[in-house]
């Protein structure tokens, strides 16, 4: 197994094919489960931005956002969010799944702006 990809796994079934019996060679692929959870979580980052963007527009400031807020604006804000920072005029949320942290700074944010930590730096 150790040719393999960490993406891909073998099972060997049946018997030993010197005893003239047929063995079954099974490959299994299976999701690379890092990489899977950090395209949730920058997924669901990405997906709350409108509702911090339509916070900002209702009170104008980001000060007092919190998670609560952007599932009011949003039902469809991940569950898994959190405000880390709410200021004035920027923001940070973070999204942990499966135990990968991203974070995103806001406004305006960017591909870039996306990090694989907590702190959004």
């Amino acid at each position: 197994m150790a040719a393999l990809s960490t993406a891909a796994a073998v099972l060997l079934l049946g018997r030993s094919p010197a005893a003239g019996e047929t063995t079954t060679v099974v490959v299994v692929a299976a999701q690379d489960s890092a990489e899977q959870a950090a395209h949730v979580a920058r997924a669901n980052l990405r997906s709350a931005l409108p509702a911090a963007e339509a916070y900002f527009a209702d009170y104008g400031s980001y000060v007092g956002m919190d998670a609560a807020a952007l599932v009011a604006i949003d039902s469809g804000v991940s569950a898994g969010l959190i405000v880390a920072s709410a200021l004035a005029a920027t923001y940070c949320l973070t999204e942990t799944v499966s135990g990968m942290t991203w974070s995103v700074t806001g406004p305006g944010a960017a591909s870039t702006d996306f990090k694989n930590n907590a702190t959004c730096s």
